[in-house]
């Protein structure tokens, strides 16, 4: 039990003249003021993306759905962005430990103004054996990673880690 809340219940429902947290101001803003006036950590998690492939494993596994990708164009060609929104990430860190190409890191970001960061942009290829669209390191790329694994040792097997 908490002996000295760290909000007065005057303040917590709007009974003085003043309000704790700006209700003007932006999601994030006052996400962070109401977070430092209830004493809990300030701080929004970030992930950094290197090496995505824009595959969106991810994307399906986080569980607050802070992680999304959004195509420009249409069919197979186009761009593609990862998107994260940092004010509603958990820190689960459940999309790091399921990509299967290790392109995601968990890094401490300090309080900014942007909440949703664009993680990865490129262009859509299709991978000219799977028919899988992903984001190619090179243009000269036309096979996937996996695909390329598979050329390189076919008899080989490949669990991502």
């Amino acid at each position: 039990p908490i002996s000295q809340p760290p909000i007065s219940r005057r303040s917590l429902f709007a009974l003085r003249r003043t309000l704790p947290v700006d209700p003007t101001a932006p999601d994030h803003e006052r996400l962070y003021q109401a977070n430092q006036l209830l004493g809990l950590p300030t701080q929004l998690h970030g992930l950094e993306a290197t090496g995505c492939i824009a595959c969106g494993v991810c994307t399906k596994v986080c569980p607050e759905s802070a992680l999304w990708l959004h195509y420009d164009g249409d069919g197979d060609e186009g761009a593609v962005t990862l998107y994260h929104d940092r004010t509603h990430c958990a820190g689960h860190t459940v999309c790091v430990d399921v990509c299967p190409y290790d392109a995601l890191s968990s890094v401490a970001e300090r309080r900014d103004a942007t909440h949703v960061v664009p993680l990865v942009t490129g262009t859509l290829t299709t991978c000219k054996k799977c028919h899988t669209r992903f984001i190619a390191s090179a243009p000269a790329d036309t096979l996937c990673p996996t695909c390329q694994r598979q050329q390189q040792d076919p008899f080989g097997s490949w669990f991502p880690s």
